[in-house]
């Protein structure tokens, strides 16, 4: 493993609301399973839970899931200086505030609307863009935070959302798309935690300077005064 990056306090409080919007997203949509029976985990999307029982926590959900992407996005940006990467953070700032205008845009109940046709179309920006961006971010963010090539498993997570996103499009046409969806849904949160947790498990600034000054005055209080002359008959 190479030399653990440096980044700022914000950056770090950056990673750390991807966490926890990623963990908000998992809790609720394990949640919606338990409260909302009814709705199918196999046939249904998971957009339908919001005109159910506390229905509201969908597009609180998809708020979130919008924030967190964004704050990863700037944090991703801070980090590299590669295109690749940084096209790959404008995809995801992309995703995440897709995620956040959805949110205002509920799915039709009955027939369609111009909210239904909103929804779907900022789902389906949000759905295309993701694994790009994932593909292009994962080993620049391993690189910038001290953790050299990334290793098979980083690759995975984010090779796994190009897998699951082709899921979703084989699970629609055979009729199991609602379960298709749901394991897109965990693989995309899991794989911004994960890059998240590198960052926030870089180096701060503040750190970074404090092991300076330790550094320094180890080297200094180790080396001996000069000594003067013996014997000089004075």
């Amino acid at each position: 493993m190479s030399k653990s990056a440096v980044v700022s306090r914000s950056t770090r409080v950056l990673a750390a609301i991807t966490v926890a919007c990623a963990g908000l997203d998992l809790v609720v949509l394990a949640g919606f399973h338990l409260i909302q029976p009814e709705i199918d985990p196999l046939t249904s999307a998971t957009s339908e839970y919001v005109h159910g029982k506390a229905g509201a926590m969908s597009s609180v959900t998809s708020a979130a899931v919008g924030l967190g992407a964004v704050s990863l996005a700037v944090a991703v940006w801070r980090i590299t200086v590669t295109v690749s990467a940084r096209v790959g953070a404008g995809l995801l700032a992309v995703f995440g505030l897709a995620k956040l205008a959805q949110s205002f845009f509920p799915i039709d109940a009955g027939g369609a609307t111009t909210t239904g046709l909103m929804h779907n179309l900022l789902g389906n920006l949000a759905f295309l863009v993701l694994p790009v961006a994932a593909i292009l971010i994962t080993p620049a963010a391993a690189r910038a935070c001290g953790r050299g090539q990334p290793g098979w498993w980083p690759r995975l997570a984010a090779w796994l959302i190009v897998l699951t996103s082709v899921l979703v499009l084989v699970g629609d046409g055979v009729g199991l798309f609602g379960l298709a969806q749901r394991i897109y849904l965990v693989s995309a949160a899991l794989w911004t935690a994960l890059v998240a947790s590198w960052l926030w498990s870089a180096r701060s600034r503040d750190q970074a300077a404090q092991n300076q000054v330790g550094d320094a005055g180890q080297n200094s209080g180790g080396q001996q005064a000069p000594q003067g002359p013996s014997g000089s008959g004075l």
